[in-house]
């Protein structure tokens, strides 16, 4: 995936760099529940690939709009890259 925010031809560009880890699909892999299946246990939903590692991409797009909310815009221009291939 990749987000970009210009502020303009001649303004400097930040890249920043994330990575999410996802797991295979094969499927002798998976113990308790298929790929791509949501299962609910105890109350609580699962599914394939929900919670690894997805925070700290989360948390650069948070601070990154905050530093746009936090002047009215950014002085330079971002690019945010994220993948998640093993």
């Amino acid at each position: 995936m990749l987000g970009e925010y210009s502020a303009g031809p001649e303004a400097p560009t930040a890249l920043v760099y994330s990575h999410h880890d996802v797991r295979t699909v094969k499927p002798g892999e998976w113990a308790e529940t298929e790929p791509f299946t949501p299962v609910r246990r105890d109350g609580r939903l699962y599914g394939r690939g929900a919670s690894d590692a997805k925070g700290q991409a989360l948390a650069h797009v948070w601070a990154l709009r905050a530093l746009r909310d936090l002047d009215g815009g950014a002085a330079m221009s971002v690019k945010l890259l994220i993948e998640g291939e093993e």
